[in-house]
């Protein structure tokens, strides 16, 4: 037998197949931080997963042990707007009910089934959309579904190597982006929340942020913004356009140097180049403006680098897009919009309205620290570099990830001779 012949399987010929659970939530000692616990919204486009937002105790893995998945497990997401989400465990882990796992059994190759299960996403989309009025394809459809797959596993794990390269890459540059960012609010605290900067005196007067550098002041945001700018889409929405100029919405936004491709839309290239507001340009700090459920508003802040992700590029009418007078304070307002005090402040500015939301003036009014200019160009010498850094990272992610996906379909549909790679074995 050729070792490159391929076969239809079924999912559920794979590997078992697990439907996650959630503890009784009323039981906090069902909650810990040892094991991860997956929800839908720990899936944001990454292979694996190595944090989430919530952890389970002992106690809380113990109640779901027949549900436990070990390290290499294939977590796919198959309820509402994140159904077709594929990722991969790291350690053992447990899931809730939204999402159907497999443990691959040892036929099979645990990454080549990953990038299986990401091929037929579309697919798990489409037929969940025509279910229920909500997304949903429970686990006898799900085991129904069917991959190609070679029949020789060390033919598969040829295969998904190549993938592996590049999603290696990908989520090296995402870690340094990670360290990147650790190393900016390193310093910004230093700096400007622990007053530990180059040739500090030590002098300090009150304000109403505490004591502060004297020389150094308490302001207001608007004191130093020169573009505040929503954007729009064309009536009726853009639900059914495929293609033209994307635009950020607050789905998009995560922070700087990242983003969620998964939630891309689109405007047409007419409606775009009619726009007088909304146009992205380099260093735009992005805020999600309103949006939430009542009494719940929770702003998000992100930065866009011109090539990243697009060249051109535009806002929605709930991101505003904000550029300050000085370039100097562009850098240090992102790391100060995103510090606890002024999230908390955005939130109780975001919460009065019925609809949650950070109208234009109570943006402007965000209290804002403003040492001195000689202090503020020399941090931004010292950042700049950090960010420039951090969004090149972030093109190579768009470029690895476009490689890949324009890779993922011919590999997995055998539509790439795999006679060399499996003449090597």
């Amino acid at each position: 037998m050729s070792s490159n012949k391929w076969k239809t399987y079924k999912v559920s010929d794979l590997g078992k197949v697990v439907t996650g659970k959630t503890p009784p939530t009323k039981d906090k000692e069902n909650f810990g931080k040892e094991f991860p616990f997956i929800t839908p919204v720990d899936m944001k486009g990454q292979k694996h997963i190595f944090q989430t937002q919530r952890y389970l105790s002992e106690t809380g893995k113990n109640i779901l042990r027949n549900n436990l998945l070990p390290t290499d497990t294939i977590c796919v997401s198959c309820i509402g707007s994140d159904l077709g989400k594929v990722v991969k465990t790291t350690k053992p882990s447990l899931s809730n009910q939204q999402i159907n796992s497999i443990i691959c059994n040892d036929k099979f190759d645990n990454d080549f089934v990953f990038y299986a299960l990401k091929n037929i996403s579309p697919q798990l989309r489409n037929v969940g959309h025509h279910s229920t009025a909500v997304p949903i394809i429970n686990k006898t459809d799900f085991s129904n579904f069917e991959i190609s797959a070679p029949t020789n596993k060390q033919t598969q794990k040829k295969v998904a190597s190549i993938l592996c390269s590049l999603d290696n890459k990908i989520e090296l540059n995402k870690q340094i982006n990670e360290t990147l960012e650790t190393i900016l609010k390193t310093l910004f605290n230093e700096w400007f929340v622990s007053y530990n900067y180059p040739n500090s005196t030590g002098e300090m007067q009150e304000s109403k942020l505490g004591k502060i550098p004297k020389n150094w002041r308490v302001g207001n945001l608007e004191e130093i913004i020169l573009e505040l700018k929503v954007g729009s889409r064309p009536k009726g929405g853009v639900k059914n356009i495929a293609q033209g100029v994307i635009s950020i919405g607050a789905e998009n936004i995560l922070k700087a140097g990242e983003y969620d491709f998964s939630k891309n839309k689109f405007i047409p290239k007419e409606f775009f180049e009619k726009m007088t507001k909304g146009k992205l340009k380099h260093k735009d700090i992005l805020i999600y403006k309103d949006g939430g459920k009542p009494g719940d508003f929770k702003p998000h802040i992100s930065m866009y680098a011109f090539d990243f992700p697009f060249q051109v590029c535009t806002i929605n009418e709930h991101v505003y897009r904000l550029q300050t007078i000085e370039t100097h304070f562009q850098y240090f307002l992102y790391l100060w919009l995103n510090t606890d005090f002024i999230l908390t402040e955005m939130n109780n500015k975001g919460t009065g309205a019925a609809i949650p939301g950070l109208n234009s003036t109570a943006l402007k009014s965000l209290t804002l620290l403003i040492p001195e200019t000689i202090i503020l160009q020399k941090f931004d010498s010292i950042i700049s570099p950090l960010f420039e850094m951090l969004f090149n990272n972030s093109n190579q992610i768009v470029t690895l990830t476009k490689l890949r996906d324009s890779f993922l379909p011919k590999l997995l549909n055998g539509e790439i001779n795999l006679e060399p790679l499996a003449a090597k074995n």
